[in-house]
């Protein structure tokens, strides 16, 4: 619990706290991701980590930070792998796609630019996809779903968040040192403030007992 102050050492005493915390998360995030070898590690660490960041723009900041992150590794553990697993390949096969076609005929041409636009849309998707996984309970393909629905029904926000990261990007390569104690914790902020900003609007066009469901159809 942070203690009350006031004036210049109250503020200064918040920032390093703050600073402690992001830390902290971002070593979580690591730690985690290397114990599942990286490969099966990597999106539950991402996961855990999103749930912390996403308690903490919902002003619950005195949140266990260890127990809330392990409790959501294991719980996640398997959904998380099997998203990664389905948006890898995706990812993978936009990928061959694209260096496979050939250079000059015109129906690879017009097929280039179909895997450019779904490469856009699966990077869109995948930057609402991990703070609707802690948002709702639902099943992978309705993730999948939301996750897509979200970037094509505001654009703007994806744009935002993609400005957003570059803007962390290029703070962290001017100032590496940072990169290994808050760049994927200071990411996961960002897009979950604006994600949260998104679920926000859309429970104000839903009841609440109708959340998820207008979520899941945006």
């Amino acid at each position: 619990m942070v203690v009350e102050m006031h004036g210049f050492t109250g503020a200064f005493y918040r920032v390093c706290v703050w600073i402690a915390r992001f830390a902290y998360v971002n070593a979580l995030w690591v730690t985690f991701t290397l114990l599942g070898l990286i490969v099966l590690g990597f999106m539950p660490a991402t996961t855990a980590m999103f749930a912390v960041v996403r308690r903490w723009v919902q002003n619950d900041h005195d949140i266990p930070i260890f127990k809330t992150f392990v409790t959501n590794y294991r719980k996640d553990f398997v959904k998380a792998n099997g998203l990664g697993l389905f948006y890898g390949l995706l990812i993978g096969l936009i990928l061959v796609n694209l260096a496979l076609l050939p250079p000059d005929p015109l129906w690879a041409t017009l097929l280039r630019y179909v895997f450019m636009f779904m490469g856009l849309l699966t990077f869109g998707a995948l930057l609402f996809l991990i703070p609707v996984f802690g948002q709702f309970e639902l099943s992978i393909y309705q993730y999948v779903r939301t996750s897509i629905m979200l970037a094509l029904s505001y654009p703007h926000y994806a744009i935002t968040m993609t400005a957003g990261m570059f803007a962390l990007q290029y703070v962290f390569m001017t100032v590496p040192g940072l990169i290994p104690f808050f760049a994927a914790s200071f990411i996961s902020y960002v897009l979950m403030w604006l994600s949260n900003r998104v679920f926000s609007h859309l429970k104000k066009r839903s009841d609440a007992t109708d959340y998820e469901a207008q979520a899941s159809g945006v």
